[in-house]
């Protein structure tokens, strides 16, 4: 991506993890979208977790063509969660954003995430709605902003609101982001995005900021929970074990060694019971908006007639 130097300085230094695995087909798309978005000043990091296919020919290709990336393949696979958190270890910006080989960011959105940064030193992390996608086909939005005053109290509104973890892909404070621990857990993007909303504020954009594909190891609860090295039930039981996280996480991360001991309880049962509201039906609860409803997939039969009757 060829930018302006005098530009690029006006700008603090952008990082961009893209962790990948046999994402051939995929990542051209992902990549060229953070191109798209026009920010002069990035730093892309690539982490090939040791891909079978020609992953690396093509990501090769890309770093000769632009000075920006940096291209690192894995000696062998380390697991999904480790090659993020290789990523983010990685990272050089003041900003940080993980974006999914198979994931799209919406063009010029990067540049109003940092204006916004800048401007308000009390928010840790950005984000436009996340539009989800089921293959090609529109299911539905996330968006959720987290201002209040104390951090115990917005540790808990993010888990009572979470649904999807969307928000794992917007931008952070970089310093604070690598403070925060990752777990080798179920939900383990929940509970890092509820330690930076202890960190700091949190603000979602009324605008689309990215697009997220529903699938892969995280599409399905059980292969998922599997590839974590969970035990059998966590399959089954998500939330349960995504509850017992978060109130563990309190106990655990050295981010909340100031809390007092009562404090530290206390908000650790509300997180508890916050996660736990989320065995209810979607339109039992207060905190879901309709175009938030999770949509199921269509029959592939049924969104071919549709399409034929659009045009």
């Amino acid at each position: 991506m060829a930018t302006n130097n005098s530009t690029s300085e006006e700008y603090p230094l952008l990082s961009i993890g893209v962790p990948t695995y046999n994402g051939a087909k995929r990542i051209h798309k992902a990549l060229n979208s953070i191109w798209n978005s026009g920010y002069p000043n990035l730093e892309v990091i690539i982490c090939d977790n040791c891909s079978t296919d020609n992953t690396q020919d093509i990501c090769e290709q890309v770093a000769r063509e632009h000075p920006e990336v940096r291209y690192i393949r894995h000696k062998e696979n380390l697991g999904i969660l480790r090659n993020f958190e290789f990523a983010l270890e990685q990272a050089k910006g003041q900003y940080f954003m993980w974006v999914a080989d198979d994931d799209i960011v919406e063009p010029g959105v990067l540049t109003r995430y940092v204006d916004f940064l800048e401007a308000n030193r009390e928010y840790s992390l950005v984000s436009g709605k996340i539009r989800y996608w089921v293959g090609d086909v529109f299911s539905h939005f996330e968006q959720k902003t987290i201002e209040h005053v104390s951090p115990a109290r917005r540790f808990v509104e993010y888990y009572l609101w979470v649904r999807w973890g969307g928000l794992f892909h917007g931008l952070m404070r970089c310093d604070l982001a690598q403070k925060v621990p990752t777990r080798k857990v179920y939900g383990n993007d929940w509970h890092f995005v509820a330690t930076m909303a202890y960190l700091g504020k949190i603000k979602t954009f009324d605008y689309i900021g990215y697009n997220k594909h529903l699938g892969g190891s995280s599409g399905h609860w059980a292969r998922y929970a599997k590839s974590l090295g969970e035990p059998f039930w966590v399959g089954k039981f998500p939330m349960v074990k995504i509850a017992l996280d978060a109130f563990r996480e309190l106990y655990r991360s050295p981010v909340f060694d100031d809390m007092p001991g009562l404090k530290k309880f206390s908000t650790g049962v509300l997180a508890f019971m916050a996660v736990m509201y989320k065995h209810l039906p979607q339109e039992w609860r207060h905190n879901i908006k309709k175009e938030e409803y999770y949509k199921p997939p269509r029959p592939k039969t049924e969104i071919i007639n549709l399409r034929e009757a659009e045009h």
